[in-house]
């Protein structure tokens, strides 16, 4: 593993840390003071959204691209072809899996990676019971 992946490992991680503080405090704030972004007022519903599903798709990009690098077995296929993940492959496969928009040119050729997808494709749900709180 070189540096500039593990430094943007590190830069996800904090990400997610600082997503989940935004996001805690958005639930319990009190005032429930609308929140501005220049003239624009934004809806806080649909912050907590986004931001979520930022934090799913750097989570499981992390542990999608150990999983490649780190795996003896090859767990994508690419066109029939195994191939390993970079971080940036690792965050378009997790956004394009997380949009439900699925392009179909990747593989999983693993019980293991087709799992940890399906939790990803779960969490979803957690996203559609947002909406409605």
């Amino acid at each position: 593993m070189n540096y500039i992946t593990l430094v943007c490992q590190i830069i996800l991680i904090i990400f997610i840390v600082c997503n989940t503080k935004y996001i805690y405090n958005l639930f319990i704030d009190k005032n429930k003071k609308p929140i501005k972004v220049g003239g624009i007022v934004l809806n806080r519903k649909s912050i907590i959204i986004v931001l979520y599903n930022f934090i799913i798709i750097a989570l499981f990009a992390i542990i999608n691209y150990n999983i490649s690098v780190f795996s003896t077995v090859p767990q994508h296929l690419k066109y029939g072809k195994p191939y390993k993940l970079t971080i940036f492959t690792a965050l378009y496969e997790c956004f394009v899996t997380q949009t439900t928009v699925g392009f179909g040119n990747i593989e999983y050729s693993t019980n293991l990676i087709k799992f940890i997808t399906m939790l990803q494709m779960s969490s979803l749900f957690i996203n559609f019971g947002l909406i409605t709180f």
